[in-house]
């Protein structure tokens, strides 16, 4: 008896040794080594084995003093197990299988059908097995088809469609065919690459017919936009862009996915115009772009022109007296409020709360009209909510709700009642910033300089031009400067209001505060008339080392006393705007409190902020 080694099974082979041709016999069978458990010397089972191995011995042989006496109990047990094993062995690796070729055509763009050929050569009949068909590109990305078959014995010829992902990858794929066991999964072979396919942008064809628009040619002015194209091929998956480039290649403009028919087309677009955008010419372009991975298909040549002009002011012209310089300015007539975000601090000029000591995304209850404590209501000293929750119309829980609005040449900053379906999202974030209470009743907007645009200022002449079309119990307007964040660390809460209405319209009022860390008093200057007349009027502070002078309407009504002229000798202010209602202090007199009176919403307009480097008259 001999026994050959091929890779990790044997081949048992018995035959007698009579001399009468009639009377030989052989008998060949497949065992796993694993079952036989074969562990003479040198037999080992491992595929760098030599192809085949024999192993002779025979009954009372020795080799390698390994000694066997096998009789013939021992033959037919041995055969038996042979017998067995080759019955229950599962399908078959790689060895079973040869691959010889892979062909196809078709449409070789997204959403293309490819039909083909895969030919393989299988060694057994196998009626389960699944061959599949499969192209990948080099970052993976792949698709094919799977299919059971029945594969005879010897050349098989696999017939296959395959329908091309509508979103397949502009790439180069490459082809294989691969035999699974059905059940479980398992892979028994796969080819090495037999075909690649270089996939084509699903276009024919494109004509650009026109681009049209509508709007405002303003900065921050918004287009409704059509472009009309033809194409030979429908696709639903790429995406047209139309776009404005001037000489020098500012640009701006939108994309958007769209099902195109095969046939004319017409695409709308609203489009606004960037609040930076350049005062230029620009032309503008229609482009079809592959969506994934993003490749420029076709683009039209000019197709329109539009000339970006600047925004007309309406507001009064800045003034030169005293040889004054212009040292910055918010024209809201021309100048659209743009707002700092959490990611980005040069974002925008204002600050939509104070992120010195709030999240630069939520709102937050204003210190100085919070609501009533729970103690104080529980004494009946305040029986009302209150307050002012100060919306930031970044934090995208507000629902898209903003008191900043901006039309007619100027910004409108308002206070209204809290409305319903912000109650949750107020109580919210007034639990995460550590101030739960009662959901203030007024909702309100607070801006200040973002110090990345403007880094405070230090002396000169600061004007706001503003106007209070209504008025009523509750109200609690300003507009004050504040220590400019990290700039006074001996006055870290230095603050000047130069115009407070403090819960009614009879007058404002001017106040100056010692700063101090713990310590901020602060000291009323003087009261004016309120002017509530819908008109606008300017109110100013002239700041130098040696006066602090308030003006209305650039009309002197009071300084400020000489002590706090000097506390405040070299201190760095930022100007703050805002609204808010209803503070909790205002709850112990009743002529102070919101009522049923107080109009909804209070506002405040304003037309510009301007500092000039000394009193412009």
């Amino acid at each position: 008896m001999t026994i050959y080694t091929k890779n990790c099974d044997a081949f048992v082979v018995l035959q007698n040794t009579s001399s009468s041709p009639s009377a030989r016999w052989s008998i060949v069978t497949i065992i796993q080594a694993s079952l036989i458990r074969l562990t003479a010397p040198g037999l080992h089972c491992s595929s760098s084995l030599p192809s085949i191995r024999p192993l002779k011995f025979s009954v009372n042989s020795s080799i390698g003093g390994w000694s066997h006496a096998m009789n013939v109990k021992t033959i037919v047990a041995l055969l038996f197990t042979a017998y067995f094993a080759f019955m229950t062995s599962p399908a078959r690796s790689t060895e079973y299988y040869s691959f010889s070729s892979l062909s196809y055509s078709g449409n070789l763009q997204p959403g293309g059908q490819l039909s083909g050929v895969a030919v393989l050569t299988a060694s057994s009949a196998i009626g389960s097995d699944s061959v599949c068909i499969g192209f990948a590109s080099p970052s993976q990305y792949n698709f094919g088809n799977c299919q059971v078959i029945n594969l005879n014995t010897g050349i098989n010829y696999i017939n296959f469609n395959i329908n091309i992902p509508i979103d397949a990858e502009l790439n180069t794929y490459t082809g294989t065919i691969s035999v699974y066991n059905s059940n479980p999964w398992t892979l028994l072979a796969q080819s090495s690459t037999l075909a690649t396919l270089s996939m084509t942008p699903q276009t024919g064809t494109y004509t650009f017919t026109s681009l049209n628009y509508l709007g405002n040619t303003k900065p921050n002015g918004q287009l409704s936009v059509t472009a009309t194209l033809t194409t030979t091929v429908a696709t639903t998956s790429d995406s047209v862009c139309v776009g404005f480039t001037d000489q020098y290649q500012y640009n701006f403009g939108e994309c958007k996915v769209v099902t195109l028919n095969a046939g004319g087309n017409s695409i709308h677009f609203d489009l606004n115009i960037p609040a930076d955008a350049q005062l230029s010419d620009y032309i503008g372009k229609i482009s079809v772009y592959n969506s994934n991975p993003w490749t420029l298909l076709a683009e039209s040549q000019a197709l329109a022109t539009l000339s970006v002009v600047a925004n007309s002011t309406t507001s009064p012209p800045v003034l030169t007296g005293n040889n004054a310089v212009l040292l910055w300015e918010q024209d809201f007539s021309v100048t659209p409020l743009t707002l700092r975000s959490a990611s980005s601090a040069t974002a925008g000029v204002w600050m939509p709360n104070d992120m010195t000591w709030q999240s630069p995304v939520q709102g937050y209850v204003d210190f100085a009209a919070s609501p009533c404590s729970f103690a104080d209501v529980a004494s009946g000293v305040c029986n009302m909510a209150g307050g002012t929750f100060d919306i930031n119309p970044n934090d995208p829980t507000m629902l898209g709700i903003s008191p900043f609005s901006q039309a007619n040449g100027y910004l409108t900053i308002s206070a209204s009642r809290t409305p319903t379906n912000l109650e949750p999202a107020i109580q919210a974030e007034m639990t995460a910033q550590g101030t739960p209470g009662p959901i203030p009743s007024f909702i309100g907007g607070r801006l200040e300089a973002n110090p990345a645009v403007f880094p405070g200022f230090t002396y000169g002449y600061f004007e706001f031009r503003a106007a209070f079309p209504n008025a009523g119990p509750g109200m609690f307007p300003a507009l004050w400067f504040y220590s400019t964040p990290g700039q006074n660390p001996n006055m870290p809460h230095a603050e000047i209001d130069l115009l407070e209405f403090f819960g009614h319209s009879d007058v404002f009022y001017t106040t100056i505060h010692s700063g101090g860390a713990t310590n901020n008093n602060g000291t009323t200057i003087g009261q004016h008339a309120g002017l509530i007349d819908g008109q606008f009027h300017t109110y100013g502070m002239d700041w130098t080392a040696q006066h602090i002078d308030f003006y209305a309407d650039q009309q002197l009504i009071y300084s400020a006393p000489a002590p706090l002229v000097a506390a405040y000798q070299g201190v760095s202010l930022t100007p703050v705007m805002d609204y808010v209602a209803d503070a909790s202090w205002m709850a112990s007199n009743i002529y102070l409190q919101a009522n049923s009176t107080t109009p909804n919403p209070l506002v405040m307009h304003i037309n510009y902020v301007r500092l000039y480097s000394v009193k412009p008259f």
